[in-house]
C-alpha cells in the first residue's frame, strides 16, 4: 500500500476479473457519512469505516458486505471469509455462488464462473466480504441488461392483434350501419 497528499493507493490495472493482487486503487480518504452501503476510505483503522448512501459509490470504493447485505456495484473481491452470493437473476443458478479473492486465468469467462466478482443487485446469503468497486450504474452487468431491455420493441400479443381487428370488425360495422 502505498499513500500520498491524501491518496492511498491499493489496485491498479485495466482488467480487475484477472489482476492477481495486491491490488491498486486511489481513493479519498475523507467522505460525507452518510447511510445503507458501508464503504472505507481509510483502511488503515478498522474504525474508519463510514456507512454512504449507494448511489454515492464510484470505482475504486471499498465495500464491506455481509450476509443478507445486496451487492451495490459491480466488484473485485479482495477480502473473503466465505462468501456465497445469489447471482439467480444473472445466472440463472438457483443455489448461491461460493466467492474467494483467486484470479481468473481467461478472458470473456462466463458471468457463473467469475468467483472473484460480485455484481450489482445480486444478495449475499453467507460469510462476509470487502470488494472495490469496478462499475456503477448503467455500466454493470445488470445496467447492460437494462439497456437490452430497453432497446428491445415491445410487439403486441396476438390476444392483442386478435382484439384490435375485433375492435376495427366492430367499427367498420358501426360506421356501416349510420350510413
Amino acid at each position: 500500500m502505498e499513500e500520498s497528499g491524501g491518496w492511498r493507493t491499493i489496485w491498479s490495472g485495466d482488467d480487475p476479473l484477472t489482476a492477481p493482487g495486491p491490488f491498486e486503487v486511489r481513493f479519498a480518504v475523507t467522505r460525507t457519512p452518510v447511510k445503507k452501503v458501508r464503504v472505507t476510505l481509510d483502511t488503515k483503522r478498522r474504525a474508519g469505516w463510514n456507512e454512504i448512501d449507494a448511489v454515492e459509490l464510484v470505482p475504486g470504493d471499498i465495500v464491506l458486505m455481509e450476509a443478507g447485505n445486496l451487492v451495490p456495484a459491480d466488484g473485485r473481491l479482495f477480502v473473503t471469509a466465505t462468501v456465497e452470493i445469489e447471482e439467480a437473476a444473472l445466472t440463472g443458478e438457483s443455489v448461491a455462488s461460493p466467492k474467494d479473492t483467486a484470479a481468473i486465468d481467461k478472458a470473456d469467462v462466463p458471468l457463473g464462473d467469475r468467483h472473484c466478482m460480485a455484481f450489482m443487485n445480486t444478495s449475499v446469503t453467507r460469510g462476509r466480504g470487502e470488494m472495490i468497486v469496478t462499475t456503477t450504474g448503467m455500466g454493470t452487468e445488470m445496467g447492460h441488461i437494462a439497456e437490452l431491455l430497453n432497446k428491445t420493441e415491445a410487439d403486441k400479443t396476438p390476444l392483442q392483434k386478435q382484439l384490435d381487428d375485433m375492435a376495427d370488425a366492430l367499427k367498420r360495422r358501426m360506421e356501416q350501419r349510420q350510413a
